[in-house]
């Protein structure tokens, strides 16, 4: 699969081309290259380890919609809270249904007002029409007519009309309509992608002199898979380069790109040290507010709906920076799919993200299915493929509790427990659901500090005295019984210490011997778990849980901390600016 050739001779130097229109599109994902362990003179490496990753797709501006394309649109219009949409017409193009907004509310009229901040060739553009207009079928001609019968009876229509309609997104009262229907066109435009398999690519690396002149000093060729991704991991010799930073260049150059050369460049390819400190992080609620606790409906809205400057997460930028000027790495591994990078890259230039070394995202085979279905476990094995690739480089884990990370990084820290310095997990779930307190009808109990139960066993004296002096059928009640979970800091420890408190209530009914009656009594059941070298940065409340969510993340708190060796910290936070020292700290003597 890889052809290579080393282009040493000055000849072969040649500034980056940095235009180029073309049907196809061909995208480098950001990637990094590391130094080989071996050393030259004076100690310098011999060997660079080259990693470079792109995707070729064909442009979704330049064909017509196909069916499936259709009725992913219609779905996902529904799904995020978007007005139904009229038929469209089967040779329409995606570059027509973007400038197609179709709106179905009466009291909403058309305007030509033009939308703030879209603008082509530096000036304002005007919003077409809302409605779209067919035409008078006495004009249609019979193929027309055969089209627009057919159109109506698409499996789109079928997905508009019959599917139960969706609750409109509260992002159309704040920011309007014509803005909402910007943000779903432009960002789901590479959702419909299709991919270009067996494509050869050419890969060109760039080494920079003291002059800013750029030198070819090596290439190679890649074929890409069936999904249209192309991986080269290759070893080239150790060039010299200004900033220790290479440049990349990708030219398709296969069957597909006949009508012209679709092309990509990094310009920034930093070559790191196999020593150091580097910061593996998760993207969706950990630096971008996704808010998938919410759930998946959620989820969608604000990915292809919501103006990425309320998706900032305070303090995160100001965090990796402060730690990139120190000498640290950022590496990012998501569930999140490739087609949405063109989407995530804005929204880290927007939120100032220092420099990113390398991303490992994932390919979404069914858009539909992946953005409703809860994200899964299914980010291992990125997360062991970027470890490997950065030699014996200390480790920051960073993410969220609102998926599944800290489970993960768990497993990750016992393969490489001498490489990870910290996790540090940022509490979305407690805010979430301990403002919704999620209880049964007949759970009335509530466990005062001192430990004593008040309510329900007040109530089942009561009950079991006065309804005609029944006797039950049974001598302990499960079936109402409650379970309450605290987590509690223990005074005066170093390193930080808490405790996870169980506390479970149920009724005993128990026979009264002066009235010969059973009578029910409360029983509590208490169990403690000590988990030392937990730290929450922003106060941690003393509450007892019963909402079923949170006492689960106590229990996976839990079950990490016993699984991750105790002198790895696992650390919570909700601002970036919480975590600066910590951190700092754990990675003075490495950076």
């Amino acid at each position: 699969m890889f052809e290579r050739t080393l282009g040493l001779d000055e000849a072969s130097s040649e500034e980056l081309p940095r235009e180029v229109s073309s049907s196809i599109l061909l995208t480098l994902f950001p990637q990094c290259f590391i130094s080989s362990s071996g050393n030259g003179f004076q100690g310098e490496p011999t060997q660079i380890a080259v990693h470079v990753q792109g995707w070729v797709r064909e442009d979704p501006k330049a064909r017509p919609f196909s069916r499936k394309d259709r009725v992913m649109f219609s779905f996902l219009r529904r799904y995020v809270g978007l007005p139904p949409q009229d038929s469209i017409e089967p040779n329409m193009s995606f570059q027509e249904e973007t400038m197609t907004f179709v709106d179905t509310t009466p009291c909403m009229e058309s305007t030509n007002e033009p939308v703030e901040g879209l603008e082509t060739n530096g000036h304002s553009r005007s919003e077409p029409n809302l409605k779209y207009h067919k035409q008078d079928s006495n004009t249609v001609s019979p193929s027309q007519s055969n089209t627009s019968i057919r159109s109506s009876y698409s499996l789109s229509n079928f997905v508009q009309r019959f599917m139960s309609p969706s609750t409109m997104s509260n992002y159309i009262a704040s920011i309007g309509l014509k803005r909402c229907e910007h943000n779903f066109i432009t960002r789901s435009a590479n959702l419909l992608s299709r991919p270009i398999k067996n494509e050869t690519v050419l890969i060109k690396i760039y080494s920079t002199d003291d002059s800013f002149k750029e030198h070819c000093v090596a290439e190679f060729q890649v074929i890409t898979d069936q999904n249209g991704y192309f991986i080269l991991k290759e070893i080239i010799p150790h060039f010299k380069t200004r900033n220790n930073k290479f440049s990349v260049e990708a030219v398709a150059i296969g069957p597909s790109s006949t009508d012209g050369q679709a092309r990509a460049v990094l310009s920034e390819v930093p070559v790191l040290g196999r020593t150091g400190v580097s910061i593996i992080s998760d993207i969706d609620d950990t630096v971008k507010n996704t808010r998938v606790v919410e759930g998946s409906k959620k989820v969608a809205e604000n990915t292809l709906l919501a103006p990425l400057s309320e998706q900032y997460i305070e303090g995160v930028s100001d965090w990796f920076r402060v730690m990139t000027n120190l000498g640290a790495t950022i590496h990012f591994v998501s569930n999140s799919p490739w087609q949405l990078w063109p989407m995530i890259s804005e929204f880290f230039d927007t939120s100032n993200i220092p420099l990113i070394a390398s991303i490992q995202l994932r390919h979404f085979s069914s858009v539909i299915q992946n953005l409703v279905e809860p994200a899964a476990q299914r980010k291992r094995e990125a997360l062991l493929h970027t470890i490997r690739n950065l030699g014996d480089r200390k480790l920051l884990l960073i993410g969220d509790n609102g998926e599944q990370d800290l489970d993960i990084y768990a497993e990750i820290t016992t393969c490489f427990p001498d490489r990870v310095l910290g996790i540090l997990i940022r509490d979305v779930q407690t805010d979430f659901h301990g403002k919704v307190q999620v209880r049964a009808p007949n759970d009335s109990i509530h466990v005062n500090p001192s430990g004593s139960v008040e309510g329900k066993e007040s109530i089942g004296e009561e009950i079991g005295s006065k309804l005609n002096h029944k006797k039950p059928h049974k001598d302990v009640d499960v079936e109402n019984a409650s379970e309450y979970y605290q987590l509690e800091k223990e005074q005066g420890t170093e390193p930080s210490t808490f405790q996870l408190h169980r506390y479970f209530t149920y009724r005993v009914f128990m026979e009264d011997r002066n009235t010969g009656y059973r009578k029910a009594k409360t029983q509590v059941e208490h169990a403690v778990t000590r988990l030392p070298n937990v730290h929450y940065l922003t106060p941690c409340s003393n509450t007892k849980y019963s909402n079923g969510v949170i006492q689960d993340w106590y229990v996976r708190l839990a079950r990490a901390r016993g699984q991750v060796p105790e002198k790895i910290p696992i650390v919570m936070w909700r601002k970036g600016e919480e975590c600066v020292l910590f951190t700092k700290k754990l990675s003075d003597e490495h950076l």
